[in-house]
């Protein structure tokens, strides 16, 4: 059996302070099949992980089929936020789908039609963490 591996992308927010600075607390996975979606409570510190109560919300969607797809509120809700949040672009290569400049349109490339969820976002400084997985 072969062994599976992976490419782990991490990039972090600009934390100029200690407290109160907004941060995003959700993680973006991309594989082959789509992508998932992880909003959680949690600072990503031992602490907050193992010694607190914690609450997070995930899901699945794929890739579209179609690039003409209208989208859904969830979309245009998220892509709003992370265009706020004007994060800087970078390129990363899926073996099986090609070479993304990850910016705020490359999430339009997924089906959010079935999300159990609506978005409702919060902005107030420049910070996200995203993680993409190959």
């Amino acid at each position: 059996m072969k062994k599976q591996t992976f490419k782990l992308d991490l990039h972090k927010p600009l934390l100029p302070i200690a407290w109160g600075t907004h941060h995003s607390k959700v993680m973006f996975l991309v594989y082959p099949r789509g992508i998932r979606i992880i909003v959680h409570t949690a600072n990503l510190i031992y602490v907050d992980w193992n010694n607190k109560s914690q609450g997070l919300w995930m899901q699945d969607f794929p890739w579209k089929h179609d690039s003409s797809d209208k989208g859904s509120g969830f979309e245009s809700d998220l892509i709003d936020y992370l265009s706020a949040l004007k994060w800087p672009e970078f390129s990363v290569q899926f073996p099986e789908r090609g070479n993304f400049s990850l910016n705020s349109s490359f999430f339009k490339k997924f089906d959010y039609s079935k999300a159990t969820v609506t978005f409702v976002s919060y902005f107030c400084k420049e910070s996200l963490m995203f993680v993409s997985i190959t």
